[in-house]
């Protein structure tokens, strides 16, 4: 059985793509939303991701307000976006967790 860890997972993509996986038989989806996973925070994102040790991390978590982004300095948004990301993708490649990052063009 695949184990995947989904990031984002209240959120409009996260949500979508943990109900289409949810009733995969073989498949156990361990799912987290914002108020479980501060991406921002290198510590909290290693532990998230090394602790159940999944096999795939599908991360959907983004700061995505547009329109704050434009009309404020863009620090939160590259802390979640560029940094969080990169969080993600330290502690997936350290436990050989495939990793995932979907994205826009917003």
């Amino acid at each position: 059985m695949k184990k995947i860890l989904i990031i984002g997972s209240k959120a409009q993509l996260g949500s979508d793509l943990s109900k289409e996986l949810k009733n995969k038989s073989s498949i156990e989806i361990v799912a987290l939303d914002h108020t479980q996973i501060e991406l921002r925070d290198k510590s909290p994102v290693h532990k998230s991701i090394t602790e159940p040790r999944p096999d795939i991390v599908i991360n959907c978590g983004a700061y995505v307000r547009v329109d704050d982004c434009e009309e404020n300095p863009p620090s939160h948004a590259i802390e979640v976006n560029a940094l969080g990301a990169g969080f993600v993708a330290q502690a997936s490649a350290e436990i050989g967790a495939v990793c995932v990052y979907i994205s826009t063009d917003f």
